[in-house]
């Protein structure tokens, strides 16, 4: 009986052992996966790796049996670093600058580990896209031609690189097709698979298309905030419209007047100002009121 306990006893020892040599955890912050070895070659069933979530796990004999690649499984925002290119017909050199979101494909991580995983395949992806905004800038029968088109060219740019990166051909995909699966990336809900590289491409950005020469790069900021205005003027204009025809509709005046009063209540038009109230010849004072007042309401509305 002596030796039974002494045999079980070693017996628990040894399995004990085993076991707490086996446990394994998987950590839940960042977010990892743990993607299963057997004698060093990652396990697949149905041509998908067999994978462990987060937690304390169980790999018996690790790691000369089972072992474990740890893949984390989150979002990555990568900065790509600024492509300088010369435009084909002028030659100005334009620095365009790229962001990137993705994250690992828990469906294909085999692929992801393939290329290198996270430090490689940001690489590759750096590379894509500064061969796709060389290609492009810098085709002769394609624009830009100028610094001018290139920095009024963020969408085709963008369309550009996305299908260079998803490796489309342009002959098998519509450019409304890209263009909306462009649009999609911008902002930030793409959910593109790629297969090649095992990764999920969830935004692509293309944050900034500037010429280097900095007289001309002043020049793109002021064209910039003309265009802003310009669109800033078109919305105030149609406000306006808006507000006197509304006026008209519901006071039943001249559309001069409702005109006049909308100015004058957006301060456009200088008025006697008498005890707070806007003074407009033939215009009664309750009239007044009530204009101001619908003003007032529509605008807070638009807020």
């Amino acid at each position: 009986m002596g030796i039974f306990l002494i045999i079980l006893g070693v017996l628990l020892l040894i399995v004990g052992g085993l076991t707490l040599q086996a446990l394994k955890n998987i950590p839940a912050e960042p977010p990892t996966v743990a993607v299963v070895t057997f004698l060093g070659e990652r396990l697949k069933k149905n041509g998908k790796p067999i994978i462990k979530k987060e937690g304390w796990r169980l790999f018996w004999l690790y790691p000369w049996l089972y072992g474990y690649v740890p893949v984390e499984v989150v979002k990555i925002d990568q900065d790509l670093k600024p492509q300088d290119v010369r435009t084909s017909q002028d030659k100005a050199e334009i620095s365009i600058t790229t962001k990137l979101t993705w994250k690992p494909d828990k469906e294909n991580l085999i692929q992801y580990l393939d290329s290198g995983g996270k430090k490689n395949i940001m690489d590759i992806l750096e590379d894509v896209v500064a061969e796709a905004v060389r290609e492009l800038a810098t085709n002769p029968n394609k624009e830009p031609k100028t610094w001018e088109q290139a920095v009024a060219m963020k969408r085709i740019f963008l369309a550009e690189i996305v299908s260079v990166i998803l490796g489309r051909n342009p002959s098998s995909i519509s450019a409304a097709e890209i263009d909306e699966i462009a649009t999609n990336l911008r902002r930030g809900n793409g959910n593109q698979k790629i297969e090649s590289l095992g990764i999920i491409l969830d935004r692509v950005n293309i944050t900034e298309v500037k010429p280097k020469n900095p007289k001309l790069a002043d020049a793109a900021d002021e064209s910039a905030i003309e265009k802003r205005q310009k669109v800033a003027e078109k919305i105030e204009i149609q406000t306006v419209k808006e507000l006197a025809a509304e006026l008209v509709a519901e006071l039943k005046i001249d559309p001069k007047t409702a005109l006049e009063i909308v100015q004058t209540e957006r301060k456009k038009v200088t008025k006697n100002i008498q005890e707070n109230k806007y003074d407009i010849a033939g215009v009664p004072p309750d009239i007044m009121t009530i204009a101001l007042g619908m003003i007032q309401g529509w605008q807070k509305k638009k807020k």
